[in-house]
């Protein structure tokens, strides 16, 4: 049984089912992460503030995965994912 993935800001079902389900927490911290890249901000900080408690310790890069991620989901959803979104209204 495979897991559900997040898209762009959406919850990706299993295929049998249909499309998305809407993630609005996800797309503010979409849209403060493209934010706080455009201008630079260190990645320690970015970290800190979308996901507080989150490290990366002891070998294990939690916060980097997630940041990636989130970033990737964040590219998807600037470019052309937010379609998706008006067609779901």
């Amino acid at each position: 049984m495979t897991q559900p993935r997040i898209e762009a800001g959406f919850l990706v079902k299993k295929p049998r089912r249909k499309g998305f389900q809407w993630r609005r927490a996800a797309w503010s911290r979409y849209l403060r992460l493209l934010d706080a890249d455009a201008i630079g901000a260190p990645i320690d900080e970015i970290g800190r503030i979308l996901h507080p408690g989150k490290k990366n310790e002891g070998g294990k890069l939690q916060l980097s995965y997630l940041l990636r991620n989130d970033r990737r989901a964040a590219r998807k959803l600037r470019d052309g994912g937010y379609r998706r979104i008006m067609r779901a209204m």
